[in-house]
């Protein structure tokens, strides 16, 4: 289990075996859920330096980007 900060404040990312949430700071409620297979585990998870991505590698080996603001997934690459 791992939380960060994004670099405004404005969002918590915790994440636990294969998946992870993105919270709202201040009214602490979850605004999106980030999941891959139960077969598979998130290894890491961070910000982007702007705060716009999370950012997530996977034991499938793959990493997978996504909107902090809306959840959407916008890239998986194979590493």
């Amino acid at each position: 289990i791992s939380a960060a900060f994004s670099p405004d404040g404005k969002y918590v990312l915790t994440r636990c075996w294969n998946k992870a949430k993105v919270w709202d700071s201040e009214a602490g409620t979850c605004l999106h859920t980030l999941e891959v297979s139960p077969s598979w585990f998130f290894y890491s998870a961070a910000f982007s330096p702007d705060g716009k991505y999370v950012l997530m590698r996977s034991s499938d080996g793959k990493a997978r980007v996504w909107d902090a603001d809306n959840g959407t997934s916008l890239m998986t690459v194979s590493l």
